[in-house]
Protein backbone atom coordinates (compact mmCIF):
# COMPACT_ATOMS: atom_id res chain seq x y z
CA UNK A 1 0.00 0.00 0.00
CA UNK A 2 3.16 2.50 0.53
CA UNK A 3 4.17 1.78 -3.16
CA UNK A 4 0.64 2.63 -4.44
CA UNK A 5 0.71 6.05 -1.91
CA UNK A 6 4.31 7.05 -3.50
CA UNK A 7 3.12 6.61 -7.03
CA UNK A 8 0.17 8.85 -6.81
CA UNK A 9 2.96 11.89 -4.68
CA UNK A 10 4.80 11.44 -7.53
CA UNK A 11 2.59 12.00 -10.54
CA UNK A 12 1.20 14.93 -8.14
CA UNK A 13 4.35 16.47 -8.45
CA UNK A 14 5.32 15.68 -12.08
CA UNK A 15 2.02 17.46 -13.33
CA UNK A 16 2.47 20.43 -11.14
CA UNK A 17 6.19 20.35 -13.15
CA UNK A 18 4.16 20.06 -16.52
CA UNK A 19 1.75 23.38 -15.72
CA UNK A 20 4.76 25.66 -14.83
CA UNK A 21 6.80 24.64 -17.83
CA UNK A 22 4.01 24.97 -20.12
CA UNK A 23 3.68 28.57 -18.42
CA UNK A 24 7.23 29.49 -19.05
CA UNK A 25 6.95 28.75 -22.70
CA UNK A 26 3.83 30.82 -23.27
CA UNK A 27 5.46 33.68 -22.03
CA UNK A 28 8.66 33.22 -24.09
CA UNK A 29 7.15 32.68 -27.50
CA UNK A 30 5.10 35.62 -29.43
CA UNK A 31 1.87 34.93 -31.71
CA UNK A 32 0.70 36.55 -35.22
CA UNK A 33 -2.84 36.74 -35.36
CA UNK A 34 -3.14 39.12 -38.71
CA UNK A 35 -0.72 40.79 -40.72
CA UNK A 36 -3.11 43.71 -40.57
CA UNK A 37 -2.72 43.69 -36.80
CA UNK A 38 1.37 45.14 -37.35
CA UNK A 39 1.42 45.83 -41.06
CA UNK A 40 0.60 49.91 -42.43
CA UNK A 41 -2.03 49.46 -44.97
CA UNK A 42 -1.31 52.06 -48.48
CA UNK A 43 -4.35 52.26 -50.43
CA UNK A 44 -2.99 54.00 -54.10
CA UNK A 45 -4.76 56.25 -55.92
CA UNK A 46 -7.39 55.33 -58.45
CA UNK A 47 -4.64 55.80 -60.87
CA UNK A 48 -5.51 53.19 -63.76
CA UNK A 49 -7.69 53.96 -66.87
CA UNK A 50 -9.38 52.49 -69.34
CA UNK A 51 -8.63 53.74 -72.91
CA UNK A 52 -10.85 53.70 -76.49
CA UNK A 53 -9.51 52.49 -79.70
CA UNK A 54 -10.27 54.67 -82.50
CA UNK A 55 -12.93 56.89 -80.45
CA UNK A 56 -12.89 60.69 -79.60
CA UNK A 57 -15.48 62.91 -78.15
CA UNK A 58 -17.94 64.39 -80.45
CA UNK A 59 -17.48 61.82 -83.30
CA UNK A 60 -19.87 61.30 -85.95
CA UNK A 61 -20.87 57.62 -86.89
CA UNK A 62 -22.73 56.92 -90.11
CA UNK A 63 -22.38 53.61 -89.52
CA UNK A 64 -22.24 50.77 -86.58
CA UNK A 65 -19.18 51.02 -85.18
CA UNK A 66 -16.97 48.91 -83.52
CA UNK A 67 -14.77 50.89 -80.45
CA UNK A 68 -11.93 48.94 -79.25
CA UNK A 69 -10.92 49.69 -75.46
CA UNK A 70 -8.39 48.80 -73.08
CA UNK A 71 -7.72 48.88 -69.36
CA UNK A 72 -4.55 50.13 -68.50
CA UNK A 73 -3.33 48.87 -64.72
CA UNK A 74 -1.29 50.71 -62.46
CA UNK A 75 -0.45 50.10 -58.53
CA UNK A 76 -1.42 46.30 -58.99
CA UNK A 77 -5.23 47.42 -59.34
CA UNK A 78 -7.36 44.27 -61.31
CA UNK A 79 -9.76 45.19 -63.14
CA UNK A 80 -13.70 43.65 -62.22
CA UNK A 81 -16.18 44.77 -64.30
CA UNK A 82 -17.16 47.12 -67.07
CA UNK A 83 -20.67 48.44 -68.06
CA UNK A 84 -21.57 50.14 -70.96
CA UNK A 85 -24.67 51.90 -70.93
CA UNK A 86 -25.46 54.55 -74.23
CA UNK A 87 -28.14 57.45 -72.80
CA UNK A 88 -28.58 55.55 -69.93
CA UNK A 89 -29.46 52.48 -71.56
CA UNK A 90 -27.35 49.40 -70.36
CA UNK A 91 -25.84 48.07 -73.30
CA UNK A 92 -23.07 45.38 -72.85
CA UNK A 93 -21.22 43.98 -69.43
CA UNK A 94 -17.49 43.05 -69.77
CA UNK A 95 -15.16 41.43 -67.39
CA UNK A 96 -12.30 41.11 -69.71
CA UNK A 97 -9.54 43.60 -69.68
CA UNK A 98 -9.66 44.14 -73.75
CA UNK A 99 -12.59 44.25 -75.88
CA UNK A 100 -14.88 45.65 -78.13
CA UNK A 101 -18.14 47.93 -77.56
CA UNK A 102 -20.58 47.66 -80.26
CA UNK A 103 -22.25 50.92 -81.05
CA UNK A 104 -25.39 50.03 -83.52
CA UNK A 105 -26.38 53.06 -84.94
CA UNK A 106 -29.12 51.42 -86.86
CA UNK A 107 -31.15 51.30 -83.29
CA UNK A 108 -30.17 55.03 -82.76
CA UNK A 109 -31.71 58.05 -83.59
CA UNK A 110 -29.99 60.69 -85.46
CA UNK A 111 -28.30 63.51 -83.75
CA UNK A 112 -26.68 63.37 -80.39
CA UNK A 113 -25.92 60.54 -78.18
CA UNK A 114 -23.62 59.48 -74.98
CA UNK A 115 -21.83 56.81 -74.92
CA UNK A 116 -20.93 56.01 -70.64
CA UNK A 117 -18.23 53.33 -69.82
CA UNK A 118 -18.57 52.58 -65.70
CA UNK A 119 -15.75 50.34 -64.43
CA UNK A 120 -14.65 49.40 -61.64
CA UNK A 121 -11.13 47.96 -60.00
CA UNK A 122 -9.53 46.75 -57.10
CA UNK A 123 -7.25 49.57 -55.01
CA UNK A 124 -4.17 47.43 -55.15
CA UNK A 125 -3.63 47.97 -51.25
CA UNK A 126 -2.61 44.24 -51.07
CA UNK A 127 -5.52 43.87 -48.11
CA UNK A 128 -7.45 40.97 -47.44
CA UNK A 129 -10.60 43.24 -48.47
CA UNK A 130 -8.62 44.00 -51.60
CA UNK A 131 -7.62 40.60 -52.22
CA UNK A 132 -11.22 39.56 -52.07
CA UNK A 133 -12.47 42.33 -54.48
CA UNK A 134 -14.35 43.76 -51.50
CA UNK A 135 -12.14 46.80 -51.40
CA UNK A 136 -12.84 48.91 -55.40
CA UNK A 137 -12.53 51.67 -56.81
CA UNK A 138 -14.99 53.10 -60.06
CA UNK A 139 -14.44 55.03 -62.69
CA UNK A 140 -17.13 56.86 -65.11
CA UNK A 141 -15.82 58.33 -68.28
CA UNK A 142 -18.39 59.84 -70.89
CA UNK A 143 -18.13 60.49 -74.56
CA UNK A 144 -20.82 62.78 -76.38
CA UNK A 145 -21.12 61.49 -80.05
CA UNK A 146 -23.42 62.29 -82.99
CA UNK A 147 -24.87 60.07 -84.89
CA UNK A 148 -25.36 61.34 -89.08
CA UNK A 149 -28.53 59.54 -91.48
CA UNK A 150 -28.37 62.05 -93.96
CA UNK A 151 -27.46 61.84 -97.50
CA UNK A 152 -23.84 62.84 -98.50
CA UNK A 153 -23.13 66.39 -99.55
CA UNK A 154 -23.91 66.32 -103.48
CA UNK A 155 -20.62 66.71 -105.54
CA UNK A 156 -20.40 68.84 -108.54
CA UNK A 157 -17.79 67.90 -110.96
CA UNK A 158 -16.67 70.70 -113.31
CA UNK A 159 -14.75 69.31 -115.73
CA UNK A 160 -13.49 65.88 -117.85
CA UNK A 161 -10.94 66.48 -119.97
CA UNK A 162 -8.06 64.65 -121.84
CA UNK A 163 -4.41 64.86 -120.71
CA UNK A 164 -1.78 63.36 -122.21
CA UNK A 165 -3.83 60.79 -123.94
CA UNK A 166 -5.58 59.66 -120.82
CA UNK A 167 -8.99 61.05 -119.24
CA UNK A 168 -9.04 63.28 -116.00
CA UNK A 169 -12.13 64.07 -114.35
CA UNK A 170 -12.18 67.00 -111.32
CA UNK A 171 -15.04 68.28 -108.94
CA UNK A 172 -15.44 70.92 -106.69
CA UNK A 173 -14.00 69.82 -102.72
CA UNK A 174 -16.61 68.19 -100.95
CA UNK A 175 -16.89 69.43 -97.07
CA UNK A 176 -18.70 66.59 -95.25
CA UNK A 177 -17.27 63.50 -95.16
CA UNK A 178 -20.65 61.55 -94.29
CA UNK A 179 -19.77 58.69 -96.66
CA UNK A 180 -17.96 55.59 -96.71
CA UNK A 181 -18.13 54.74 -100.36
CA UNK A 182 -17.47 56.78 -103.41
CA UNK A 183 -18.41 55.39 -107.07
CA UNK A 184 -17.04 57.31 -110.29
CA UNK A 185 -19.92 56.24 -112.60
CA UNK A 186 -18.88 55.79 -116.36
CA UNK A 187 -21.60 55.57 -118.67
CA UNK A 188 -22.60 55.24 -122.14
CA UNK A 189 -24.57 58.54 -122.98
CA UNK A 190 -27.01 57.10 -125.64
CA UNK A 191 -28.37 53.51 -123.65
CA UNK A 192 -27.65 55.16 -119.94
CA UNK A 193 -26.12 51.42 -119.76
CA UNK A 194 -23.05 51.75 -117.02
CA UNK A 195 -19.78 50.35 -118.48
CA UNK A 196 -18.19 51.06 -114.96
CA UNK A 197 -18.05 51.62 -111.52
CA UNK A 198 -14.78 52.94 -110.74
CA UNK A 199 -14.42 53.02 -106.72
CA UNK A 200 -12.69 56.12 -105.42
CA UNK A 201 -11.05 56.51 -101.44
CA UNK A 202 -11.85 59.28 -99.32
CA UNK A 203 -8.45 60.88 -100.19
CA UNK A 204 -9.53 60.40 -103.68
CA UNK A 205 -12.41 62.82 -103.13
CA UNK A 206 -10.32 65.32 -100.98
CA UNK A 207 -7.92 65.38 -104.03
CA UNK A 208 -11.08 66.25 -106.11
CA UNK A 209 -10.01 65.06 -108.98
CA UNK A 210 -9.77 61.40 -110.59
CA UNK A 211 -7.73 59.86 -113.40
CA UNK A 212 -9.45 57.42 -115.61
CA UNK A 213 -6.68 54.96 -117.24
CA UNK A 214 -9.26 52.13 -118.24
CA UNK A 215 -11.81 53.67 -120.55
CA UNK A 216 -11.21 53.58 -123.84
CA UNK A 217 -14.75 54.29 -125.66
CA UNK A 218 -15.11 58.02 -127.11
CA UNK A 219 -18.45 58.67 -125.85
CA UNK A 220 -18.82 58.53 -122.23
CA UNK A 221 -21.08 60.41 -119.32
CA UNK A 222 -18.92 60.77 -115.85
CA UNK A 223 -20.73 61.09 -112.57
CA UNK A 224 -19.61 60.75 -109.21
CA UNK A 225 -21.38 58.73 -106.32
CA UNK A 226 -21.26 59.48 -102.56
CA UNK A 227 -22.41 56.93 -100.27
CA UNK A 228 -23.37 56.22 -96.66
CA UNK A 229 -25.26 53.21 -95.05
CA UNK A 230 -28.30 55.27 -95.01
CA UNK A 231 -28.47 57.45 -98.33
CA UNK A 232 -26.83 58.16 -101.31
CA UNK A 233 -26.21 61.64 -103.61
CA UNK A 234 -24.95 61.71 -107.02
CA UNK A 235 -23.49 64.51 -108.77
CA UNK A 236 -24.39 65.84 -112.26
CA UNK A 237 -22.96 64.50 -115.19
CA UNK A 238 -20.48 65.71 -117.45
CA UNK A 239 -19.56 64.01 -121.12
CA UNK A 240 -16.69 63.43 -123.06
CA UNK A 241 -17.20 62.84 -126.59
CA UNK A 242 -13.96 62.46 -128.88
CA UNK A 243 -13.16 62.64 -132.48
CA UNK A 244 -12.54 58.85 -133.84
CA UNK A 245 -9.15 58.46 -135.20
CA UNK A 246 -8.86 57.51 -139.43
CA UNK A 247 -8.10 54.69 -141.01
CA UNK A 248 -7.16 54.63 -144.62
CA UNK A 249 -5.69 52.81 -147.57
CA UNK A 250 -3.43 54.15 -150.03
CA UNK A 251 -2.51 51.73 -153.38
CA UNK A 252 1.30 51.44 -154.35
CA UNK A 253 0.86 48.78 -156.97
CA UNK A 254 -0.96 45.33 -158.01
CA UNK A 255 0.74 43.59 -154.95
CA UNK A 256 1.16 46.70 -152.49
CA UNK A 257 -0.91 48.91 -150.08
CA UNK A 258 -0.29 51.07 -147.62
CA UNK A 259 -2.73 51.75 -144.38
CA UNK A 260 -2.37 54.97 -142.46
CA UNK A 261 -3.82 55.29 -139.47
CA UNK A 262 -4.07 58.27 -136.86
CA UNK A 263 -3.03 58.76 -133.20
CA UNK A 264 -5.85 57.95 -130.98
CA UNK A 265 -7.02 60.38 -128.79
CA UNK A 266 -6.58 58.14 -125.99
CA UNK A 267 -3.48 56.61 -126.39
CA UNK A 268 -2.49 56.61 -122.65
CA UNK A 269 -4.98 54.64 -121.87
CA UNK A 270 -3.81 51.46 -123.91
CA UNK A 271 -0.26 49.95 -125.00
CA UNK A 272 -0.50 49.42 -128.92
CA UNK A 273 -3.07 48.65 -131.73
CA UNK A 274 -3.42 44.63 -133.24
CA UNK A 275 -4.13 44.55 -137.05
CA UNK A 276 -5.01 41.34 -138.73
CA UNK A 277 -2.27 41.83 -141.64
CA UNK A 278 -3.52 40.11 -145.21
CA UNK A 279 -3.17 37.51 -146.84
CA UNK A 280 -1.81 35.05 -144.06
CA UNK A 281 -3.88 36.84 -141.19
CA UNK A 282 -0.52 38.17 -139.28
CA UNK A 283 -1.54 39.45 -135.98
CA UNK A 284 0.98 42.51 -135.57
CA UNK A 285 1.42 45.42 -133.40
CA UNK A 286 1.00 49.06 -134.31
CA UNK A 287 1.63 52.68 -132.47
CA UNK A 288 -1.31 54.40 -130.78
CA UNK A 289 0.22 57.16 -131.75
CA UNK A 290 -0.57 57.44 -135.53
CA UNK A 291 1.89 56.02 -138.45
CA UNK A 292 1.59 53.57 -141.23
CA UNK A 293 2.42 49.96 -142.76
CA UNK A 294 2.69 48.25 -146.19
CA UNK A 295 0.79 45.36 -147.01
CA UNK A 296 2.35 42.88 -149.24
CA UNK A 297 -1.05 42.35 -150.69
CA UNK A 298 -2.67 42.60 -153.83
CA UNK A 299 -5.73 45.41 -153.22
CA UNK A 300 -9.62 44.30 -153.55
CA UNK A 301 -10.76 46.33 -156.49
CA UNK A 302 -14.77 46.94 -156.64
CA UNK A 303 -15.78 46.43 -153.03
CA UNK A 304 -15.56 48.14 -149.92
CA UNK A 305 -13.24 45.97 -147.60
CA UNK A 306 -13.13 46.52 -143.97
CA UNK A 307 -10.04 46.93 -141.86
CA UNK A 308 -9.84 47.53 -138.11
CA UNK A 309 -7.29 48.12 -135.73
CA UNK A 310 -7.69 46.80 -132.16
CA UNK A 311 -6.94 48.70 -128.72
CA UNK A 312 -4.49 46.15 -127.03
CA UNK A 313 -2.94 46.48 -123.11
CA UNK A 314 -0.19 44.06 -122.58
CA UNK A 315 -0.48 41.30 -120.50
CA UNK A 316 -4.26 41.96 -120.37
CA UNK A 317 -7.10 40.11 -121.84
CA UNK A 318 -9.80 43.10 -121.56
CA UNK A 319 -12.02 44.01 -124.10
CA UNK A 320 -11.21 47.34 -125.41
CA UNK A 321 -12.67 48.91 -128.39
CA UNK A 322 -11.10 48.71 -131.86
CA UNK A 323 -10.97 51.25 -135.07
CA UNK A 324 -12.91 50.02 -138.16
CA UNK A 325 -13.12 51.87 -141.46
CA UNK A 326 -13.85 50.54 -144.92
CA UNK A 327 -11.28 50.64 -147.62
CA UNK A 328 -12.49 51.20 -151.01
CA UNK A 329 -9.50 50.99 -153.31
CA UNK A 330 -10.47 53.05 -156.23
CA UNK A 331 -12.79 55.84 -156.36
CA UNK A 332 -16.52 55.61 -154.48
CA UNK A 333 -19.43 55.90 -156.38
CA UNK A 334 -22.97 56.71 -155.19
CA UNK A 335 -24.58 53.10 -155.72
CA UNK A 336 -21.53 50.77 -153.49
CA UNK A 337 -23.91 48.93 -151.77
CA UNK A 338 -25.15 47.02 -155.31
CA UNK A 339 -26.06 43.30 -155.65
CA UNK A 340 -24.22 42.71 -158.79
CA UNK A 341 -22.95 44.87 -161.70
CA UNK A 342 -23.59 44.65 -165.48
CA UNK A 343 -22.90 47.10 -168.57
CA UNK A 344 -24.95 47.53 -171.81
CA UNK A 345 -22.48 48.85 -174.41
CA UNK A 346 -25.71 49.69 -175.94
CA UNK A 347 -26.44 52.01 -173.99
CA UNK A 348 -22.92 53.12 -172.58
CA UNK A 349 -24.07 52.71 -169.08
CA UNK A 350 -24.19 50.49 -165.97
CA UNK A 351 -26.42 48.35 -164.06
CA UNK A 352 -27.05 47.54 -160.73
CA UNK A 353 -29.36 46.02 -158.69
CA UNK A 354 -30.05 46.14 -154.33
CA UNK A 355 -32.84 45.38 -152.08
CA UNK A 356 -34.07 47.51 -149.71
CA UNK A 357 -35.81 46.47 -146.87
CA UNK A 358 -35.43 44.04 -143.61
CA UNK A 359 -33.88 40.52 -144.06
CA UNK A 360 -37.22 38.98 -143.06
CA UNK A 361 -39.83 40.93 -144.47
CA UNK A 362 -40.89 42.36 -147.65
CA UNK A 363 -38.45 43.85 -149.81
CA UNK A 364 -37.98 45.95 -152.56
CA UNK A 365 -36.01 45.46 -156.12
CA UNK A 366 -34.63 48.69 -157.25
CA UNK A 367 -32.38 48.63 -160.57
CA UNK A 368 -30.49 51.66 -160.89
CA UNK A 369 -28.46 53.27 -163.97
CA UNK A 370 -25.22 54.48 -163.71
CA UNK A 371 -23.12 56.52 -165.63
CA UNK A 372 -20.27 54.71 -167.27
CA UNK A 373 -17.40 58.01 -166.63
CA UNK A 374 -18.31 58.97 -162.88
CA UNK A 375 -20.74 56.37 -161.57
CA UNK A 376 -23.70 58.83 -160.84
CA UNK A 377 -26.85 57.67 -161.06
CA UNK A 378 -28.73 58.40 -163.59
CA UNK A 379 -31.90 56.85 -162.99
CA UNK A 380 -33.25 54.48 -159.96
CA UNK A 381 -36.66 52.40 -160.15
CA UNK A 382 -38.39 49.89 -157.80
CA UNK A 383 -39.12 47.02 -160.26
CA UNK A 384 -40.41 44.47 -158.27
CA UNK A 385 -41.14 43.59 -154.04
CA UNK A 386 -40.24 40.21 -153.15
CA UNK A 387 -39.51 38.03 -149.61
CA UNK A 388 -36.52 36.58 -151.50
CA UNK A 389 -32.54 37.50 -150.03
CA UNK A 390 -31.24 36.51 -153.49
CA UNK A 391 -31.31 38.94 -156.37
CA UNK A 392 -28.84 39.00 -159.05
CA UNK A 393 -28.58 40.55 -162.94
CA UNK A 394 -27.20 39.76 -165.78
CA UNK A 395 -27.78 41.17 -169.38
CA UNK A 396 -29.61 38.76 -171.69
CA UNK A 397 -26.70 38.58 -174.93
CA UNK A 398 -29.68 37.63 -177.46
CA UNK A 399 -31.43 41.02 -177.01
CA UNK A 400 -29.17 42.87 -174.48
CA UNK A 401 -31.88 43.21 -172.06
CA UNK A 402 -32.07 42.76 -168.07
CA UNK A 403 -32.37 39.60 -166.41
CA UNK A 404 -33.26 39.36 -162.81
CA UNK A 405 -33.07 36.24 -160.89
CA UNK A 406 -34.79 35.90 -157.38
CA UNK A 407 -34.78 32.78 -155.19
CA UNK A 408 -38.84 31.63 -156.50
CA UNK A 409 -38.92 33.56 -160.07
CA UNK A 410 -36.84 35.09 -162.94
CA UNK A 411 -37.94 37.95 -164.93
CA UNK A 412 -36.89 39.37 -168.52
CA UNK A 413 -36.78 43.11 -167.76
CA UNK A 414 -36.83 46.18 -170.80
CA UNK A 415 -33.75 48.14 -170.71
CA UNK A 416 -34.91 51.02 -171.82
CA UNK A 417 -38.60 51.00 -169.84
CA UNK A 418 -37.23 48.75 -166.87
CA UNK A 419 -40.72 47.04 -167.41
CA UNK A 420 -41.19 43.60 -167.25
CA UNK A 421 -41.07 42.06 -170.19
CA UNK A 422 -42.05 38.07 -169.17
CA UNK A 423 -41.60 35.95 -165.37
CA UNK A 424 -41.08 32.71 -164.72
CA UNK A 425 -41.79 31.13 -161.64
CA UNK A 426 -40.27 28.25 -159.73
CA UNK A 427 -44.02 27.38 -158.53
CA UNK A 428 -45.16 26.22 -162.04
CA UNK A 429 -42.78 23.54 -162.36
CA UNK A 430 -42.74 20.42 -160.09
CA UNK A 431 -39.67 20.59 -158.15
CA UNK A 432 -38.82 18.35 -154.81
CA UNK A 433 -39.16 21.71 -152.62
CA UNK A 434 -38.75 25.42 -153.23
CA UNK A 435 -37.02 26.16 -149.98
CA UNK A 436 -33.47 27.71 -150.49
CA UNK A 437 -33.61 28.11 -154.08
CA UNK A 438 -32.43 30.06 -156.98
CA UNK A 439 -34.75 30.38 -160.42
CA UNK A 440 -32.65 31.33 -163.13
CA UNK A 441 -34.13 32.03 -167.08
CA UNK A 442 -31.11 31.81 -169.81
CA UNK A 443 -32.07 31.17 -173.56
CA UNK A 444 -35.19 29.89 -173.17
CA UNK A 445 -34.64 27.62 -170.18
CA UNK A 446 -35.54 27.64 -166.88
CA UNK A 447 -32.82 26.76 -163.94
CA UNK A 448 -33.99 25.69 -160.92
CA UNK A 449 -31.02 24.65 -158.42
CA UNK A 450 -30.70 24.50 -154.40
CA UNK A 451 -28.57 27.04 -152.95
CA UNK A 452 -26.98 24.00 -151.02
CA UNK A 453 -25.93 21.96 -153.95
CA UNK A 454 -28.22 19.58 -153.44
CA UNK A 455 -29.66 19.27 -157.18
CA UNK A 456 -30.51 21.50 -160.01
CA UNK A 457 -33.52 20.44 -162.81
CA UNK A 458 -33.42 22.41 -165.87
CA UNK A 459 -36.92 23.23 -167.85
CA UNK A 460 -37.67 24.06 -171.36
CA UNK A 461 -39.57 27.05 -171.47
CA UNK A 462 -41.51 26.45 -174.29
CA UNK A 463 -43.26 22.89 -173.33
CA UNK A 464 -42.41 22.91 -169.15
CA UNK A 465 -40.66 19.72 -169.86
CA UNK A 466 -37.67 18.85 -167.69
CA UNK A 467 -34.46 18.70 -169.76
CA UNK A 468 -32.19 17.44 -167.58
CA UNK A 469 -31.55 16.99 -163.98
CA UNK A 470 -28.38 16.36 -161.69
CA UNK A 471 -28.01 15.75 -157.87
CA UNK A 472 -24.90 16.75 -157.14
CA UNK A 473 -24.86 16.82 -153.39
Amino acid sequence: MKFFSNTIQFKKIFTKFLCLGLLVAMYSCEYKFSEDYYVDIVVPDANSTLELGDFSANQVLIEPTTVAYQYQSQDNQELTNVTVYIDDNRLQNFRDSSGNILIDTDNLSEGQHILRIVYTFTTGSGSIADVTNGETYTKTEEFIFIVDKSAPEEAVLTKVEVIDGSIFVSWNSVSNINFNEAILRVQNPESSRVIEDIPLSAENIVSGGFNDISNTALDLNYSLILKNRYAESISNAINLKLEAPRLRGQIIDNTQYKIIWEEHPLYGNFDYYSYNERPNNNFIELSNRGGEHIVNDSPEFAQPEYHSLSLERRDSFDYLHFVSEQMHFGEVFEKKWGKSYVFSAASNSYFTLYLEGSYNGIKEVIISELDAQDLSTIRSEVVFTTNDNYANIVLDPSDNNLILDLNKSSHKIDISSLNFIESWNSADYPIPGDYNIITSYRNGSLFIRKISSDWINVYDIATSNLIYTDDIG
